[in-house]
């Protein structure tokens, strides 16, 4: 019996028949031409979701109206029959797995940009611009909307033929629809503004029309439950909306929120706790009879059992948890919890879609690369393998080795495994890092895998072993910034601090205000401590993520911390730190108790550089060869044993 058998009890949506409660959420890939087709890379993403074992797939945004609908350069498209080939290619992988598939009807509005719609002007129920986008629409006349309800349809009728088992209508996030239904960007004075009932009305004839010609095939609806905006829907609206499409014959409710002004409530940061949106799908069901989706950030299927115990969804979905572990249900199913891979919420898969890229997965190199690791690697396994250091690149190289079946000695100087992960994982709200240095852990654990600690290897070390393969994954270190009279002060380095070695209560400049400096300086600022911090840069944490950003920069703003950016230190003498900014002739002098050094990292080569001319094959891998981060070292790890010939 399975350990979450409510997860893994049948579901049902009208009359079509889900062997379990996990679904996949339509969440953008990028992986379409430019022209709107399905590409083989996109069969095999969806594929390898269907293979690990989820219910229901919802495939990507697929846009009814291009290029003024779409929210991105190679968003799928929906709107002409040319489409419907290659979209019955990527419905036959995913239901060879006995997993359904709907497919997520899409128009853009007002959130887009003339970039992406080729110069035409966005649209949207009113004239009002997105403030996160500021590009200007213009107000949709009602001939026009009446044009779009056919689209609508005609994008149905497209996915039917094409095999989806159903759709789904996306009235959420801010985008056309989710704009009539919202107080706060719908303010027309004719039939499709005002009155609740009026600002539905767009949506309602699009299900009436799609009713008339397709009759009993199942309609999904995802809608914001709370726009979290002043002026917006609010729970009561939301509530009040999920009757009027149960009435309408709507077939599902998925329940979302936020919009691109509301800033985080859409996609998440780390700081967001799993689970966090489900009181308000647990709100819809209680006025509702048809079943209800729903998820936010939830990552562990205990969390998922216990929201369908509890009532608050019938179905629960996990996105970026299966960006990073596609077998996730397989996993959960069979009891492998410490074997599903942890999404560490760093939204390098959102960023890449925001940045126009292919999506990818920081923790996961095959995302987004299904196509090329269908492809395993056709060479000789049981060759030996050397790995120096178990950070995450050192980790993930020997794994990946030892699974391709070569032998692998790893060989670490400290006590313990995991590198900079151990540090990585010490900020506020990091703590997914830890899990995920448990898990890579805990995966050499169950591979035969030689690992050392307390070992310093040297090339007398490597030479007496002969391995076919020496990997350097030495790490970085902390950079020590040459400042003049800097060691004179009370000195102290980002691991110094995340380890507590600081002082509390004290008067605390933080040099570097990168993604390190701005989460030292909210630990320290926890802590007691009033800081500042010095940047050279215009802008703080410019290295990161933008919604981790925006979400750790929201959080500076709760404790006394200065920012100086456009600055650096010059010098540090008895009367304090001496700091000038960088393009004005302008100076001052700030006084402290102590000096914290956040400058970046510098890369450990020098084993490399000692035993290159010696060994005939030797590679440098993660932050040994250039400082950067877990996304770059699981990859470098990874794809070093991919493509060892």
């Amino acid at each position: 019996m399975s350990r979450f058998p409510l997860i893994f009890s049948p579901g049902q949506i009208s009359s079509l028949r889900i062997k379990n409660r996990v679904t996949m959420p339509s969440m953008a890939t990028g992986l379409a031409t430019v022209n709107g087709e399905v590409t083989p890379q996109m069969i095999d993403y969806y594929e390898k979701r269907a293979a690990g074992g989820v219910g229901l797939i919802t495939v990507e945004v697929a846009c009814v109206d291009p290029p003024v609908g779409q929210q991105g350069f190679n968003d799928l498209c929906i709107d002409q029959p040319k489409y419907i080939a290659g979209l019955n290619e990527l419905v036959e992988a995913i239901h060879a797995h006995q997993t359904r598939a709907f497919i997520q009807l899409f128009h853009s509005g007002r959130q887009t940009s003339t970039t992406i719609t080729q110069g035409e002007t966005p649209v949207a129920p009113s004239a009002i611009p997105c403030r996160v986008l500021k590009s200007q629409p213009r107000e949709l006349s009602v001939p026009e909307i009446w044009t779009l309800v056919q689209k609508y349809v005609k994008a149905a009728i497209h996915a039917r033929v094409a095999g989806f088992d159903g759709i789904e209508i996306h009235a959420a996030h801010g985008y056309l629809l989710s704009e009539f239904l919202s107080p706060y960007t719908n303010h027309r004075t004719d039939d499709y503004g005002g009155s609740h009932q009026n600002r539905m009305r767009f949506l309602l004839e699009i299900i009436e029309k799609i009713r008339e010609v397709l009759n009993d095939y199942p309609i999904s609806v995802r809608f914001n439950a709370s726009d979290f905006l002043p002026g917006g829907i609010d729970i009561e609206e939301g509530m009040a909306i999920a009757r009027t499409l149960e009435q309408a014959g709507v077939d599902a409710l998925n329940i979302s929120s936020g919009m691109y002004e509301s800033g985080l409530t859409s996609i998440e940061p780390v700081s967001y706790q799993q689970g966090w949106r489900l009181y308000l799908a647990q709100k819809i069901k209680s006025v509702v009879k048809i079943p209800v989706l729903a998820g936010g950030v939830i990552r562990d299927p205990q969390v998922a059992e216990a929201a369908l115990e509890k009532g608050e969804t019938d179905f629960v979905f996990i996105g970026r948890g299966l960006l990073a572990d596609p077998d996730w249900p397989n996993k959960a199913q069979v009891g492998k919890v410490l074997d599903i891979r942890p999404c560490v919420s760093c939204n390098t898969c959102i960023n890449r879609d925001f940045s126009g890229l292919h999506i990818r997965c920081a923790v996961n190199p095959e995302t987004g690369r299904e196509s090329r690791f269908r492809l395993e690697n056709r060479y000789r396994p049981g060759r030996s393998v050397l790995v120096v250091g178990s950070g995450p690149a050192g980790l993930q190289a020997a794994i990946a080795f030892s699974r391709r079946g070569h032998r692998v000695e790893l060989v670490e100087k400290n006590g313990h495994l995991g590198g900079l992960l151990n540090i990585a994982g010490l900020p506020p709200h990091k703590h997914r890092l830890i899990k995920l240095r448990d898990y890579l852990v805990y995966q050499v654990g169950q591979l035969p895998i030689e690992v050392k600690l307390n070992t310093t290897v040297d090339a007398g070390y490597i030479l007496s072993r002969v391995p076919d393969l020496v990997v350097i994954a030495t790490g970085a270190l902390p950079i020590k910034p040459d400042i003049r009279g800097l060691h004179h002060t009370e000195l102290y380095d980002v691991e110094d601090v995340l380890r507590g070695q600081e002082p509390a209560g004290k008067t605390v400049v933080v040099i570097g205000g990168g993604r390190s400096g701005c989460e030292v300086a909210e630990v320290l600022a926890q802590r007691g401590n009033r800081v500042t911090i010095v940047e050279i840069r215009p802008q703080l944490a410019d290295d990161m993520e933008r919604k981790n950003r925006r979400d750790l920069l929201d959080r500076l703003k709760e404790h006394p911390v200065t920012e100086l950016t456009s600055h650096l230190v010059q010098s540090v003498d008895e009367a304090g730190i001496q700091v000038r900014h960088v393009q004005r002739p302008e100076s001052l002098t700030l006084k402290a108790d102590s000096v914290v050094v956040a400058a970046g990292y510098s890369p450990q080569s020098q084993l490399y550089d000692e035993i290159a001319p010696l060994v005939p094959r030797v590679v440098l891998i993660g932050d040994a060869n250039q400082a950067r981060g877990v996304e770059e070292a699981i990859f470098d790890g990874e794809m070093l044993a991919h493509n060892w010939k």
